[in-house]
């Protein structure tokens, strides 16, 4: 491969990833009143999924108690979750944080994932921020995407890591998968956005088509 060749892959993976994330792969359409609410929320390169804590027969604090956590309010009504490499994750707090081989080892998909939780408040509108409105059924099978992403002791329970939250009302849990160039955190949640049927672009590694697609 030429050093061309070379030099303009990232121009191509930047224009793939504009592409297809203008690409719907769920129908529009916002439910009934009596839908659930859920939210994407987006630190600018990072995407993280915000639902109910308790919604129907499901309560995440079931399996993410918040005695897991530093401070967690356990009056909490929302719960966010995020999912990515669990070395840069943890050694990456800030951007200005980034090493090249953490960030070269996470791109390569040479390290297991973990998930990111927090106990959160409704997030409040703005424009790094987008509501949808999902069917019963939607968020019964978002739900069950989730769950199932995360890693289980023998005995059913998760595993957190300890003392890995950026504060006291957030942690880190071990999580099935990697993350790579093609499944990148944004992708992650895009794709159990659309096992959902609920609108996601066809592929999403940047945030801001993930917004869109709300909007």
């Amino acid at each position: 491969m030429t050093l061309a060749a070379l030099l303009s892959l990232p121009l191509v993976y930047l224009a793939a990833a504009f592409l297809l994330g203008l690409a719907p792969a769920a129908p529009a359409g916002r439910t009934a009143f009596d839908g659930v609410e859920i939210f994407l929320v987006s630190n600018g390169w990072h995407v993280d999924l915000v639902l109910p804590m308790r919604q129907d027969d499901q309560d995440w604090q079931a399996d993410l108690p918040p005695h897991d956590f530093q401070a967690a309010d356990p009056q909490a009504a929302w719960i966010a979750i995020g999912w990515g490499d669990r070395a840069f994750y943890l050694e990456t707090a800030r951007f200005e944080d980034m090493r090249p081989l953490t960030a070269a080892k996470a791109m390569l998909g040479l390290g297991p994932a973990v998930l990111h939780v927090t106990y959160a408040r409704r997030p409040a509108p703005g424009p790094t921020i987008a509501r949808w409105v999902i069917g019963r059924d939607q968020h019964r099978r978002l739900v069950a995407h989730l769950a199932d992403a995360f890693r289980r002791r023998a005995d059913g329970r998760l595993i957190a890591v300890p003392g890995s939250g950026y504060g006291p009302a957030d942690l880190f849990y071990e999580a099935k998968g990697a993350w790579g160039l093609r499944l990148t955190c944004n992708e992650w949640i895009a794709r159990a956005l659309r096992q959902a049927e609920i609108p996601a672009p066809l592929w999403a590694p940047l945030p801001e088509p993930m917004l869109a697609a709300w909007r």
